[in-house]
C-alpha cells in the first residue's frame, strides 16, 4: 500500500472533475436535483479512478527503459544522450520521462514527453553539454505513464546508474579530422592560404580550386580532363608543433560555462591532430609556477590518444605563471626549431611585460605564437548605446580594457612575435589558421 502511496500522482483531469463534482455539490444544497447528479458524478469518478489504477498498475512491469552513453562524452559539444523505451502492454500510454542526469549540470527541467503505443519501441534523444572534464555519474530513469482515461500517472523507476568520462572534445577532433582529410577546413572558416615557394617533392595532381596557385596548373593534364589541374607539392614534414597552455589564475575565467583553458585544451588537440595528419611532430606543454606536463614532440599513432589522456587531468591552480622555467624547461627539453603555441591571458601590458623578456629570450630558439582571448563581455559593451552616467562610465572602462589588448597585441608583434587574439569559441579555427599561414611562409 506504501508503494502505490508513493508511485501514485494525480493528473490535471483528476483535479478538473473532482472541482466540478465538489461545484455541483455546493449547487445542490439550493437546487436539489443537481445533488444528485453530483453523487452520481462522483460514484462514477471513483470508479473511473479505480479502473486507471488497474489499468496501469497491471501494466507497469511491462515497459522497458534503458539509457545508452558509449562511455565518454565531449567536452564543450552537445553530446546525444539516447532513451530506449518498449511498450510490452496491450495499452497505449501517454509518457513523460525524467532522467536523473550528473549534478554538475544543474538542470532542474529535463522532461521527455511522449506517447508510446501497444507493442512500440521508440528511441528518444537529447542533448547535454558538459563544460567541465571529470567523471560525472548518471542515476535513475523515472518514467511516469498514464492511460487513455488519464485520471492518475503511475511513476516506474528504472535503475539505470552509470558512470561516464568526460574527455577534451573529441567530437569537434573527429570533425576537424575528417575535414582536414576530405580538405574541406574552409567550410569552418580556415582560410585557404597560398604558399610561398614550393617544396621540392611533387605529391599528386589534383582538380583546381579556388584559393590555390594558379602558378601550380598543369596544363597538359588540364587539356586532357577539360577542367582545370594543379601540380600539388609536400609541404614540408617533420615539423614540432607544441602546444604550451598556461595554467594560471587567468585562464579560469569563464565563458559560456567552460573556463579558458578548457578552450585551449580542446584546441591544442585538435591543431594536434591536424599537425599529426600534416606528417608534422605534435607536442604538448602544460605550466604555471612550476613545468607540469612534458609530451615530447611525436607523429606516432598513438601520440594524439597519449595528448588526451594527459589533457584529461589538466586543472588550473590560481598561481602565477613563471616563463622563466618554461624557458629554461624549452632549452633542455626541446633542441630542434619549433613552433610553439602558447595559450595564455595577459590581461595587462604591465602584466605581460614582467615576462616579455623571457617570451623574447624563447622566440630566439623558436617560432612563437602567442594566444590571448578578446573579452566578449566587453566587445558587447563597446557595441552598446551609453546614455546614464553608469553606462558611460562602463562605457569609457570597457574601451582602456579594449585597448589595453590591442597594445599587448601591438607589442608583441612588433618584436617579431606572432599573437592571436581571438574569441574562445573562434579559437580551434584561428589557431588552425595561424598554424596553416606560419607553415606556408616556410617560418619553421
Amino acid at each position: 500500500m506504501i508503494k502505490l502511496y508513493k508511485s501514485l500522482f494525480l493528473n490535471k483531469r483528476f483535479y478538473i472533475l473532482i472541482s466540478i463534482i465538489t461545484a455541483l455539490f455546493f449547487i445542490g444544497q439550493y437546487i436539489g436535483f443537481l445533488f444528485y447528479v453530483a453523487l452520481s458524478m462522483l460514484i462514477l469518478f471513483v470508479g473511473a479512478v479505480l479502473y486507471d489504477i488497474i489499468l496501469l498498475y497491471v501494466n507497469k512491469n511491462r515497459l522497458e527503459v534503458s539509457r545508452e552513453l558509449g562511455g565518454r562524452l565531449s567536452n564543450g559539444d552537445d553530446n546525444p544522450i539516447i532513451i530506449k523505451v518498449r511498450n510490452n502492454a496491450d495499452q497505449n500510454f501517454d509518457c513523460i520521462i525524467i532522467d536523473e542526469i550528473p549534478e554538475q549540470f544543474q538542470m532542474r527541467e529535463n522532461e521527455i514527453n511522449f506517447q508510446i503505443a501497444s507493442k512500440e519501441s521508440l528511441t528518444l534523444t537529447y542533448l547535454l553539454r558538459p563544460t567541465e572534464r571529470g567523471e560525472y555519474k548518471f542515476s535513475n530513469i523515472n518514467l511516469f505513464i498514464s492511460s487513455k482515461v488519464g485520471l492518475v500517472q503511475c511513476k516506474i523507476v528504472f535503475q539505470a546508474e552509470q558512470s561516464v568520462v568526460v574527455l577534451p572534445s573529441f567530437l569537434q577532433l573527429k570533425k576537424f579530422a575528417f575535414l582536414a582529410i576530405s580538405n574541406r577546413l574552409d567550410e569552418y572558416g580556415v582560410k585557404k592560404i597560398r604558399k610561398r615557394g614550393r617544396s621540392l617533392e611533387f605529391e599528386q595532381i589534383k582538380e583546381y580550386t579556388t584559393g590555390d596557385d594558379y602558378r601550380a596548373i598543369n596544363w597538359k593534364a588540364s587539356a586532357k580532363r577539360s577542367n582545370l589541374m594543379i601540380n600539388q607539392y609536400q609541404d614540408e614534414r617533420s615539423q614540432n608543433i607544441i602546444n604550451i597552455i598556461d595554467k594560471g589564475r587567468n585562464m579560469e575565467m569563464p565563458f559560456e560555462g567552460m573556463s579558458l583553458m578548457d578552450y585551449a585544451i580542446n584546441s591544442s588537440l585538435i591543431l594536434s591532430n591536424i599537425a599529426v595528419q600534416k606528417h608534422d611532430n605534435a607536442g604538448l606543454i602544460t605550466f604555471s609556477k612550476e613545468i607540469d606536463t612534458i609530451q615530447l614532440p611525436s607523429k606516432k599513432k598513438t601520440q594524439i590518444s597519449n595528448l588526451q589522456h594527459s589533457l584529461y587531468t589538466q586543472k588550473t591552480d590560481f598561481q602565477e605563471p613563471n616563463y622563466e622555467k618554461l624557458f629554461l624547461a624549452l632549452r633542455h627539453y626541446i633542441k630542434q626549431r619549433s613552433l610553439l603555441l602558447i595559450y595564455t591571458n595577459f590581461e595587462t601590458v604591465s602584466n605581460m611585460k614582467r615576462n616579455l623578456k623571457y617570451i623574447q629570450a624563447i622566440a630566439k630558439y623558436h617560432v612563437v605564437v602567442v594566444i590571448i582571448f578578446e573579452n566578449t563581455e566587453i566587445s558587447r559593451i563597446l557595441t552598446e548605446k551609453a546614455e546614464s552616467k553608469s553606462e558611460i562610465y562602463r562605457k569609457v572602462t570597457a574601451e582602456k580594457y579594449a585597448q589595453e589588448k590591442a597594445n599587448i597585441v601591438e607589442l608583441f608583434n612588433s618584436m617579431g612575435i606572432h599573437t592571436v587574439l581571438t574569441k574562445p569559441n573562434d579559437l580551434t579555427v584561428n589557431t588552425i589558421n595561424k598554424y596553416l599561414e606560419i607553415k606556408s611562409k616556410r617560418l619553421v
